[in-house]
């Protein structure tokens, strides 16, 4: 990384630490040139993750697409409150992208994304899971295929 103050400078790292966030970290950095110490915050972003599709093309990762269909397999319920629904989706989508990101790579298949879904709707709740698995054939069959091995 470059220095800020005299925009020239190669920094290295004299202190690094996990943020508040889980996937958020802390580092001081001091420059070779003008020797300033400054601190950045380095945050995960979801644009370096790609999803390898069946057919081998490569679309960015969208969480609001992985949020809507977590969202539409909690909903439906009797007497059940929207935004309850909505936190509990978020809470699972989480756990899914935490999964996701201890892969640790910049490509994850369609498959994979599938196969952890449905085993976090599976902890929660089997109907969850059922409904998230009858939405399209393609989860269906990934599905079935996962639960044959």
């Amino acid at each position: 990384m470059k220095c800020p103050f005299c925009i020239k400078g190669k920094t290295e790292v004299i202190n690094s630490r996990k943020g508040k966030g889980e996937y958020e970290v802390w580092r001081r950095r001091k420059c070779f040139s003008c020797s300033t110490v400054f601190t950045t915050r380095e945050v995960f972003s979801y644009d370096s993750l790609f999803v390898v599709k069946r057919n081998l093309n490569r679309k960015r990762f969208v969480y609001e697409k992985l949020f809507a269909s977590i969202l539409y397999s909690v909903a439906g319920g009797k007497m059940r409150d929207q935004g309850d629904e909505a936190d509990e989706a978020r809470v699972i989508s989480g756990k899914i992208i935490k999964e996701i990101l201890k892969i640790n790579s910049k490509y994850i298949s369609s498959k994979d994304i599938i196969r952890i879904a449905y085993s976090n709707l599976e902890k929660e709740n089997h109907f969850f899971a059922m409904k998230y698995s009858l939405y399209s054939e393609f989860r269906l069959k990934t599905i079935n295929e996962i639960k044959k091995m």
